[in-house]
């Protein structure tokens, strides 16, 4: 579960772990990890600064609206991290299976003692690093249309922060109560996963004039719980843009003695899901283990 959004009154000023790390620092006062991570995995997080100082480090989720970086949420408890002689640390953190209804997203490795939201998040008074966060239900970018689609024509789905070798499929609840595939062409395991991956997929020929539900399935672990969309076929259907893009913020360009650490690939952070209009949160009910084998044997030729 993820801890409630921390709120403080704006910055003025680094946090005081971020001062004592950064102040009479033997080594450029950094926080740094890996740019890519995942869900039930360990990330080694490296600490350099003032020498024989203990700070302590949290992941935290990072939140995004409009295209902008808003704020940042407790994504699990803090762990010390004590530098040497030198003034190099580091620890390893291991992160927790995410609840099957739970999305990827980007992660900041960051001081315990900042917090932000809408109106203090301030990326310059921050020492950190940050990452994409892959899981089994990834960053649903949107396929260029809205609520309404056009029949019989290729969409291109595209997701990211996708679990490397997933597979995933399009499938629509039909009248008779059962899931039916529709995606299109061959089911490409994800090859990078903060980049955007794609699913072609098509909307059926004959359906009524009215929402019907899709949703996007995950052939190689059916545990997540799909995300779904509403969809109501038309002969004209409108274009909508994908989830835009957000540059990564620069982070702790207003802190003395900081080095500019973390992400250095120019994949550009995508900002929060929410691309496919009428996309739910809750998802569907996660199958008994029998239903699953029989959905994996669906698409049991693009499966290991």
């Amino acid at each position: 579960m993820l801890c409630a959004l921390v709120v403080t009154p704006a910055w003025a000023a680094p946090s005081v772990q971020t001062q004592h790390l950064c102040t009479q620092s033997a080594a450029p006062c950094s926080i740094q990890m890996r740019p890519q991570q995942r869900e039930g995995a360990a990330a080694s997080v490296m600490v350099t600064g003032r020498a024989r100082t203990t700070v302590s480090v949290t992941i935290y989720r990072l939140t995004a609206a409009s295209g902008k970086a808003t704020g940042i949420m407790p994504l699990q408890r803090s762990v010390d991290v004590r530098t040497n002689d030198q003034g190099y640390g580091s620890v390893s953190v291991a992160f927790q299976a995410n609840n099957p209804r739970q999305d990827a997203g980007w992660i900041l490795a960051a001081p315990s003692d900042i917090a932000g939201n809408a109106s203090t998040w301030d990326p310059s008074q921050v020492v950190g690093s940050i990452a994409s966060y892959a899981s089994r239900r990834p960053t649903i970018l949107g396929d260029g249309y809205g609520p309404q689609k056009p029949v019989g024509q290729p969409l291109d789905l595209q997701f990211t922060n996708a679990i490397l070798g997933t597979r995933f499929a399009v499938e629509y609840l039909a009248d008779d109560g059962a899931w039916h595939g529709v995606s299109t062409g061959t089911f490409n395991p994800v090859q990078s996963s903060d980049g955007i991956s794609h699913v072609s997929y098509t909307v059926p020929q004959g359906l009524q004039s009215r929402p019907y539900q899709f949703r996007l399935f995950n052939i190689t672990d059916p545990s997540a719980v799909a995300q779904q969309w509403a969809v109501t076929p038309a002969v004209n259907a409108p274009t909508q843009p994908r989830v835009p893009m957000l540059a990564i913020p620069k982070l702790g360009a207003s802190v003395g003695g900081h080095q500019v650490a973390g992400r250095h690939s120019s994949t550009p952070v995508i900002a929060s899901a929410g691309a496919l209009a009428g996309i739910s949160a809750a998802g569907v009910i996660a199958w008994p283990a029998l239903a699953l084998r029989r959905r994996r044997n669906q698409y049991w030729r693009w499966t290991p």
